[in-house]
């Protein structure tokens, strides 16, 4: 049977725990800290926040989660109607260390247990123990922080990339400018190993900046280079845009790319429910290709982050053009739901399919690739506890010579102590 039992139990005990958190009270969020507007890619005071106190100079915070993922049809290319489903189990713990007044250490560690399901098999259950997070920071002189160890290192607006890396990093910031530069390699998949320079400026409205990133990834060489400029207002929205260029050994056999992104998002915050309309459009030419340390993921006001590009189809720019139209909703600050719809096309005609999740054949007779639809949402209804949930559906388009619809489903509760 596609679900054993033992999946049954787990989908049972996920929907019993729902239901009970749906049951508590609502209850009024913290208040906010004035916030530093600016955005390194590595900011070691801005690490995850520690609840728990052990004596005067060691903090704690965990947190215990159950996830459950459905998806349908990601593989176009075998002539098969594909099924997965994984539940997922997560107990994180987060460790801050103030060794003294400028040195100080921070460490984030995540077990998780999977349990994955397919139509041809069970692969059972297994689990692992993921060190995200293992760094020390050195305050020095003249708001100067030098950070050794691994570290989250992610662009602005997780752009470009999000991952877990071991390295060193030099920061330093004012009250409108920031800079930072630093050495790493990938921690987990890729090995890559990089050389990253980014300098920014910043106020309450606005965020501009550059950065340079170089790439050695299996013998491979690459230049990354991108500029950003975002504004924002909490009342009305804002609007940002990224341009991006890479050199050397880009995609598609070509030695160099290009890629743009941009977004308005237009708020209504007299309005009830407080909605706002997203409009984007992102284009990449044939040879552009994102580092390996990429994301794509994105926040607009709402309790969860969501891919940029879509839930279901999730690609990269390489030679795809992307445009996107979102209406979310704001009822309150515990609450939010965003429905969002994309388009997908190839800049140019060709047999080589979009980087992507879905996996497919292109026969190259069209530039249509397809369109998706997806609804992305998270509700908190005490500190200490949240759910997000997303679902979606991907029609491809002329492009594949497979056209079954592909769908995803995931729902998500955690508890933080």
């Amino acid at each position: 049977m596609f679900v054993t039992n033992r999946l049954k139990l787990v989908t049972y005990a996920l929907s019993v725990g729902l239901l009970s958190v749906l049951a508590l009270p609502e209850q009024a969020l913290a208040k906010k800290k004035p916030r530093d507007h600016s955005h390194l890619a590595f900011d070691a005071d801005k690490r995850k926040k520690t609840k728990s106190s052990i004596g005067q100079r060691l903090s704690y915070s965990g947190s215990i989660g159950l996830s459950r993922l459905d998806e349908h049809n990601q593989k176009l290319n075998d002539g098969v109607d594909d099924r997965s489903l994984q539940i997922i189990g997560t107990l994180s713990f987060a460790f801050k260390a103030q060794i003294s007044e400028k040195i100080r250490g921070f460490a984030h560690v995540e077990l998780s247990q999977t349990d994955k399901t397919t139509h041809r098999q069970n692969y059972g259950s297994y689990s692992r123990v993921k060190i995200k997070e293992a760094h020390l920071s050195f305050g020095l002189a003249d708001k100067h922080t030098l950070s050794f160890g691994r570290m989250r290192f992610a662009e602005p607006r997780r752009w470009g990339m999000d991952a877990s890396v071991d390295g060193i990093h030099l920061g330093w910031k004012d009250d409108k400018t920031a800079w930072e530069t630093a050495l790493f390699r990938d921690a987990f998949d890729g090995r890559g190993t990089y050389a990253f320079l980014h300098a920014q400026r910043f106020s309450e409205r606005s965020t501009s900046g550059t950065y340079a990133l170089f790439e050695s990834y299996r013998e491979q060489q690459r230049l990354h280079v991108a500029g950003y400029f975002a504004t924002r207002d909490k009342k009305r929205g804002g609007f940002n845009l990224y341009a991006a260029g890479v050199f050397g050994d880009a995609a598609n056999q070509r030695p160099f790319g290009f890629a743009i992104d941009a977004n308005l998002v237009s708020r209504f915050s007299d309005v009830r429910w407080k909605p706002q309309l997203v409009l984007g459009l992102a284009a990449g030419s044939p040879g552009y290709m994102q580092p390996d340390l990429n994301s794509n993921k994105a926040r607009d006001g709402g309790q969860t982050q969501f891919h940029r590009f879509g839930t279901v189809f999730q690609p990269d720019l390489s030679n795809l053009l992307v445009a996107t139209a979102a209406v979310g909703l704001r009822p309150s600050r515990s609450f939010s739901v965003d429905l969002r719809a994309h388009a997908y096309a190839q800049m140019q005609k060709s047999t080589v399919a979009p980087v992507a999740r879905v996996q497919g054949i292109t026969t190259g007779a069209s530039r249509h690739v397809g369109h998706e639809v997806s609804i992305v949402g998270a509700w908190r209804p005490n500190k200490s506890t949240k759910v997000e949930f997303s679902a979606g559906v991907f029609k491809p388009g002329r492009a594949y010579s497979d056209r079954s619809t592909v769908k995803r489903l995931y729902l998500r509760m955690t508890k933080y102590f």
